[in-house]
């Protein structure tokens, strides 16, 4: 649970209930989903630009970014 907390892009979507136990958050998931297909990109390395992201997705699809 500690692991999940403490990561920057995991831990906004959970909560703790005042046991203390874990839950997702439906809200904040169903928020990230109407974003779903607008390539919004995220990184867990804090050192990235976001140049570096795109150029990186953009690799893996198979596209360059040269002419």
């Amino acid at each position: 649970m500690c692991a999940l907390r403490d990561h920057p892009t995991l831990s906004r979507y959970l909560r703790q209930t005042t046991g203390g136990r874990p839950v997702i958050d439906r809200r904040r998931v169903a928020a990230e989903e109407r974003l779903d297909g607008k390539y919004l990109l995220s990184s867990s390395d804090p050192d990235l630009t976001a140049e570096e992201i795109a150029l990186g997705y953009k690799n893996l699809r198979g596209r360059t970014l040269l002419p």
